[in-house]
């Protein structure tokens, strides 16, 4: 069973699969979640301060650049369960009106009962037990406290999702469910055939797909570069025009992507023909891959789908030793653009480029740039610009750039920047403009530093219930806290935190009745131990504390995870977790 936030982008169900959904009241849903963005200071600040000015504004919208994303949730997800694109609210509600009735199970919140003992029919198990509500937002009004101002603004924004949920609710007072009614026949559910993978186009009418082709060889080495060329046709013109790119190998599994933060941006655009051009160097092992295209355009102050070529086009990477004489480069997209290319050259062995092993969050650090090796004869101060590049799994995650200026114009080249406000592993690409005098022309020289972690002096400091660390199989958050139900189970797990080589001391502060218990930090997915400490009724670690012990990594570390589990009959309440470096490597 795979259960999680599914994004389906304007692709049908899998007819491999069955597929359930439960349905919760709109406005209560929407209000849960402002109350569970305002007390997680996990989430994204910029939001976070919106949802605060929303609330105590009772309704004012958010800055230039919050968008609301959570408005109308439902009918977005799923009226892009589809090979089409809806091209106004109507179209949307009505077309998510209709799959939600193509789900093998579905069911409303307010009868939880009923949607358990439909899917109990759907896997063919007993009775189901009734469900306790974990993760659930406990600081927050319920819907009736409302400010009326803040709740009739609220109906505003969420206007489709309310009308969607109004035509289900009638529609199961209509009819029994489904698989209700098909079981009650002793029938099972009918098995659907899988045609294979195909390419896939979904298209708004105002969109014309004339040509999509790779641009080169199908068959390539590692390292080589994957040219793609998409030419269409726009019926009028728009704010903006995004693009995206994503790579996927044969199991369906993305290997290379950017986020929608990261994605290329034109605007304005002109209705008429457009050509869109991707370049991307295929650091990839031996197999077969294909590439999906995604393109949404600004309309009316909304950010809307326009076209989505999934598996459009396929290659193969070749059982062949890398030849190219450059270094670096991991699945870094070396131009994404219809008139401006990224930088795409990586000299990090002629401009050697270092970074301290640890920084502090937003603290500024000097590199310094010597001269290259070997005689360059133009001597000119160049333009700069530098990208943080995150390291997440081993895999980067891209960002804008950013001009920086040097601090003088004297050899080395002394340059001040700023580092992220992010916890993590990062890189740093610095472009320094050639012949064009543009960092960000095809022709800039792209240099990668070495690896930093950015990680505050005194480590890392979660609250107990925070959402980093609160992801549970048996506990409640209680405002900054979390507490277990009473059965064995992992209370906590988290943060998956990216760590250098050193010794760290963990610290798991909380309490603990009627049962025992252990904490430990393990990595690389729960498989590597880095240390344990048992606890029992009492938690005697120290003062306040569950568990207090030392871990030592000789290796840096991809995602530390601290857990906590309580056996049957527990009563464990966690307040806060501390991961403090006592020495980094």
């Amino acid at each position: 069973m795979i259960s999680g936030h599914i994004e389906f982008d304007h692709t049908p169900f899998d007819p491999r699969y069955k597929y359930i959904t439960c349905i919760r009241e709109p406005i209560d849903r929407y209000v849960s979640w402002l109350y569970f963005m305002l007390g997680n200071p996990a989430e994204d600040p910029r939001l976070r301060a919106a949802v605060a000015d929303f609330i105590a504004s009772e309704g004012e919208p958010p800055p230039a650049g919050v968008p609301f994303f959570q408005s109308n949730a439902y009918v977005g997800h799923f009226s892009a369960i589809s090979d089409r694109i809806a091209t106004d609210d109507q179209q949307r509600l009505d077309h998510a009106v209709s799959v939600v009735q193509d789900f093998d199970v579905w069911g409303l919140y307010d009868n939880l009962d009923g949607f358990l003992v439909e899917t109990a029919k759907l896997l063919e198990t007993g009775s189901p037990a009734p469900l306790e509500p974990v993760n659930r937002t406990e600081q927050r009004p319920a819907v009736a406290d409302l400010p009326p101002r803040l709740r009739s603004r609220i109906e505003e924004i969420n206007a489709l999702d309310i009308a969607l949920y109004a035509a289900l609710r009638a529609q199961r007072a209509r009819r029994p469910g489904r698989l209700a009614a098909l079981f009650s026949k002793g029938q099972t559910a009918p098995e659907r055939p899988w045609p294979g993978a195909t390419s896939r186009i979904a298209t708004t009418p105002d969109f014309t797909l004339t040509a999509c082709r790779l641009e080169g060889a199908t068959s390539l080495r590692r390292g080589d570069q994957v040219r793609t060329k998409v030419d269409f046709t726009l019926r009028r013109s728009y704010a903006a025009l995004f693009a995206n790119v994503r790579i996927l190998d044969d199991a369906g599994r993305c290997v290379f992507g950017l986020d929608d933060s990261e994605r290329f941006k034109l605007e304005p655009v002109a209705g008429g023909a457009v050509s869109w051009k991707t370049s991307v160097v295929a650091d990839l092992p031996e197999g077969s891959y294909s590439i999906s295209l995604k393109l949404d355009v600004e309309d009316d102050g909304r950010v809307v789908p326009l076209a989505r070529l999934h598996d459009a086009l396929a290659f193969d990477i070749l059982p062949a030793p890398r030849v190219r004489a450059w270094t670096g480069s991991h699945d870094l997209p070396v131009s994404m653009a219809f008139d401006q290319p990224i930088p795409h050259l990586l000299e990090s062995e002629r401009y050697p480029l270092s970074l301290p092993k640890r920084v502090e969050p937003g603290a500024e650090i000097q590199l310094q740039l010597p001269p290259p090796k070997g005689a360059d004869a133009d001597r000119s101060m160049p333009t700069m610009a530098l990208r943080w590049v995150r390291i997440i799994d081993g895999h980067p995650h891209f960002n804008g750039m950013t001009n920086v200026a040097p601090d003088a114009v004297a050899e080395p080249i002394t340059i001040t920047v700023r580092a992220p406000d992010a916890i993590g592993k990062y890189r740093a690409h610095l472009a320094v403009a050639a012949g064009s005098g543009d960092p960000r022309a095809p022709d800039a020289i792209v240099i990668e530093s070495g690896e930093t972690h950015v990680l505050p002096k005194d480590g890392l400091r979660y609250a107990g219930g925070d959402a980093q660390c609160a992801p549970t199989q048996i506990g409640r958050r209680q405002g900054g806290t979390i507490a277990s139900n009473g059965t064995p189970g992992f209370l906590v797990h988290g943060p998956y935190a990216a760590l250098p080589a050193g010794i760290y001391r963990v610290v798991v502060r909380g309490s603990a009745t009627g049962g025992t218990g252990w904490a430990d930090a393990c990595h690389q997915g729960g498989t590597a131990r880095l240390g344990y400490h048992p606890f029992g009724s009492g938690g005697a670690a120290g003062s306040g504390a569950l568990a207090d012990f030392v871990i030592r990594s000789d290796r840096d570390i991809e995602g530390l995870e601290v857990r906590v589990w309580a056996d049957s009959g527990a009563r464990v309440m966690v307040s806060e977790i501390a991961i403090v470096p006592q020495t980094i490597f």
